[in-house]
């Protein structure tokens, strides 16, 4: 039997750190109401060039993203703070449409 639950004070307890990041995600995976609800958050203006890919990390807590300014940038989208830029050389960015990351905070 699932629990009930708030999506908006979910989300907002999971912002400023009240909750398990990971215990949202498994609440509303894949849920309809959760998905019809989604809306433009903020613009991470972290890129100077179009991206083209992002990934998120297991606990939904960073973003790693992708750019023709061969940038990767991992970004904590709830703070909006830029965790790391690392520069990578073209030969690198042949596939730069799928982008994967395993990494966790220390």
């Amino acid at each position: 039997m699932s629990r009930p639950t708030n999506l908006v004070w979910d989300v907002r307890k999971r912002s400023l750190g009240l909750e398990d990041p990971r215990l949202i995600r498994l609440s509303y995976l894949g849920r309809r109401e959760f998905i019809q609800r989604l809306k433009l958050e903020a613009k991470l203006n972290v890129h100077d060039g179009c991206v083209n890919t992002i990934c998120w990390n297991d606990t939904g807590e960073y973003i790693l993203s992708g750019s023709d300014d061969t940038n990767l940038v991992i970004t904590n989208p709830y703070s909006r703070k830029v965790n790391l830029i690392y520069n990578v050389c073209i030969s690198l960015m042949e596939n730069k449409y799928q982008t994967a990351v395993n990494f966790k905070k220390k």
